[in-house]
């Protein structure tokens, strides 16, 4: 009944913490995009049951252990009881060092905390990952 893993990486910029969001287009969405967490991976996924390639991002949340990251919260969370009994996903949030450089994809963002708020005044466009994860802190 283990769904996935949902990460969310935060970097300091000038010292003002900011999170990696990617806006995604899935089914059932309502309009086109939504903003997901950094990382929004089912565990086939992440272990490469169907052969596809590994998600993005996944290397930061499944080596904890590593020193340039700061886990600021890991835990498990449920996954919409009232639809999908007993399911639950891997909430976690890392934050790495100000100098840490990744390539980032057009189709992610890094918005701060205030940014975020901001969008969750609108009509569905931050998915309820990012809501669960961000609520700990």
């Amino acid at each position: 009944f283990d769904g996935g893993l949902l990460g969310i990486l935060r970097q300091r910029f000038s010292g003002i913490p900011h999170y990696l969001i990617e806006a995604k287009a899935e089914p059932g969405n309502f309009g086109k995009l939504q903003l997901s967490p950094t990382l929004q991976a089912t565990f086939s996924n992440l272990n490469k049951a169907h052969k596809g390639h590994e998600p993005r991002f996944s290397g930061i949340f499944t080596d904890l252990d590593n020193q340039n990251i700061q886990v600021l919260y890991n835990q498990w969370m449920s996954e919409d009881g009232g639809r999908l009994y007993l399911k639950r996903n891997r909430g976690i949030l890392v934050e790495v060092p100000e100098d840490y450089i990744e390539e980032i994809p057009e189709n992610y963002i890094w918005l701060s905390m205030w940014q975020i708020k901001e969008l969750l005044l609108e009509n569905a466009w931050v998915n309820p990952h990012i809501r669960g994860i961000i609520s700990n802190l």
